[in-house]
């Protein structure tokens, strides 16, 4: 299993996910919001030694978030609830009720694509799915989950991240097993330097886990027979039944989903 991650975007996550990832039995790489990869030769590790940080890069998962209930009306959300004047303001989901007319916004994760950004997963998905058409149910949920990890804090971190997808576009699968975007991939990285999590998510039969690498430390949950372990800068802090790995591909979101239960890690 090999887990691998750079600090490119959330964006990258799930391309790199797939590129590293298929190169061997191991931990699917992403490049999110986090660190530095090398996809061509640390390809031979195992979960528990998967590397990322400065220097592979691998799947990223995205990290999830959760709401918080507040109010005193039951009302569920981040906002808070106060009336008045006879018409109620709810900030958070943004719903405004004044005088018998109701103004809804959504404030959430949504907003407009970037066309750039769009077309470049596209195309690198066309070329990712040739080679890897597994890994994804169709061209539209790669090019979609590859815009929904964009979280990118500059112009400058887009433009380098749209040419490394512009590069994965033009490769043949040896090219992309060999890791030929590498100074496309470097020059993102160094550009998105600010995202500080990377991100590995994978495995098999039997075998799967998943890494965090932050400045502040390492998180991971390595499974492997009946038991799921988890570390937290290499130390076990706990463990749990291994339900997860149990399909010939474990789907990534489940493996999060495990290491929320098992070890109350959100990542």
């Amino acid at each position: 299993m090999t887990s691998t991650s750079t600090p490119i975007t959330r964006l990258l996550s799930p391309l790199r996910l797939v590129l590293c990832g298929a190169l061997s039995l191991g931990l699917v790489a992403c490049v999110g919001g986090e660190k530095e990869t090398d996809s061509s030769a640390d390809s031979e590790t195992s979960a528990t030694d998967a590397t990322t940080g400065d220097t592979d890069g691998t799947s990223s998962s995205s990290a999830s978030s959760t709401g918080t209930d507040s109010g005193t009306d039951g009302s569920t959300g981040s906002g808070t609830d106060s009336d008045s004047a006879g018409g109620t303001s709810t900030s958070g989901g943004q719903d405004t009720t004044s005088g018998g007319d109701t103004t809804t916004t959504d404030s959430g994760t949504t907003g407009q694509v970037n066309p750039g950004l769009q077309v470049a997963c596209e195309e690198a998905c066309e070329v990712l799915m040739g080679c890897y058409p597994d890994e994804w149910p169709s061209l539209d949920a790669c090019a979609q989950e590859c815009v929904d990890g964009s979280e990118s804090q500059s112009e400058a971190c887009d433009l380098a991240v749209q040419d490394f997808l512009a590069c994965m576009a033009g490769l043949t699968c040896p090219e992309l097993e060999e890791g030929a975007c590498g100074d496309e991939e470097d020059a993102a990285i160094d550009a998105c330097e600010g995202d500080v999590c990377s991100v590995g998510v994978g495995g098999g039969v039997g075998e799967c886990g998943i890494i965090e690498e932050c400045a502040d430390g390492i998180r991971q949950m390595n499974c492997s027979g009946e038991t799921c372990v988890c570390l937290v800068d290499d130390e076990p802090v706990g463990e749990c039944a291994n339900d997860v790995c149990l399909d010939d591909e474990p789907d990534p979101s489940a493996i999060h989903d495990k290491a929320l239960s098992c070890c109350g890690f959100e990542i």
